[in-house]
C-alpha cells in the first residue's frame, strides 16, 4: 500500500512540475517585457536622436499641441496592466507586436488610445490630453 501511495504521489508531481513553467521568464507576458524610455523634445535630446529598435513613439500633448510632461501611462493588453510614469512628453516603447490600449494622464487631464507595436519600423501616436469639462458657476 505504501509503494502505491508513493508511486501516486510521485505521478501527481510530475504533472504538477511538468504543468509549471521552467523559470520566471517564460511566465513573463507582453507587458513584462515591455521596454520604455521617457524622453523630452529638448535640443539635446532632438540632436541626440531617437535610439534604434523601439517601435513606438508616444507623444503627450493637449488639443492644442501643448506638451504634458509627468504623465501616468497605462498600458493594457489581453487584461493585463502595466503602468508607467512618463517625466517627459514623449515615450518610446519596444515589445513583442501587437495592439497595446494606452490611457494617460496628468492631473486632472486623460487621453486613450488604441496602439500597434509593429514588427519593423516605428509608429508615432499623439494622445490628446483633455481637461474636463467644468460646470459654469451660478450666482
Amino acid at each position: 500500500m505504501k509503494i502505491l501511495i508513493a508511486a501516486i504521489a510521485a505521478l501527481f508531481a510530475t504533472l504538477f512540475l511538468a504543468a509549471t513553467p521552467a523559470s520566471a521568464a517564460e511566465m513573463k507576458g507582453a507587458l513584462e517585457k515591455l521596454q520604455y524610455l521617457s524622453t523630452g523634445v529638448s535640443l539635446e535630446a532632438r540632436q541626440a536622436g531617437l535610439p534604434a529598435g523601439y517601435q513606438a513613439k508616444l507623444v503627450f500633448a493637449n488639443p492644442k499641441g501643448e506638451l504634458y510632461a509627468g504623465v501616468w501611462v497605462a498600458i493594457t493588453q489581453k487584461g493585463r496592466k502595466r503602468t508607467i510614469h512618463s517625466e517627459g512628453p514623449w515615450l518610446l516603447l519596444k515589445g513583442e507586436p501587437g495592439e497595446y490600449m494606452v490611457r494617460a494622464s496628468a492631473g486632472e487631464a486623460t487621453g486613450a488610445l488604441k496602439i500597434h507595436l509593429p514588427a519593423k519600423g516605428m509608429g508615432t501616436y499623439v494622445i490628446h490630453l483633455k481637461e474636463p469639462k467644468k460646470a459654469p458657476l451660478r450666482n
